[in-house]
């Protein structure tokens, strides 16, 4: 029985040319997005800092007591 809907659809799609150039855009637009995300993300997020020795840095704080500030960031 599947092999009869697969028949089917390839025989529609070849029908109307305009559904399908529509339908390979779709297929090409997410595939192309969905590989550019997954590149990005593994290159921003996945990979080590590009440090020697990144265990070792660290984050510089001060602190405002009576301004009731407990940690502020120093540039």
């Amino acid at each position: 029985m599947p092999l009869r809907d697969i028949r089917c659809a390839i025989r529609s799609l070849v029908l109307d040319r305009s559904v399908s150039a529509i339908v390979i855009l779709c297929l090409a637009l997410g595939i192309g997005v969905n590989a550019t995300l997954f590149s990005v993300v593994a290159g921003v997020l996945l990979q080590p800092l590009p440090h020697v020795e990144a265990d070792r840095l660290f984050i510089l704080n001060q602190s405002f007591e009576r301004g009731g500030i407990r940690e502020a960031g120093v540039s």
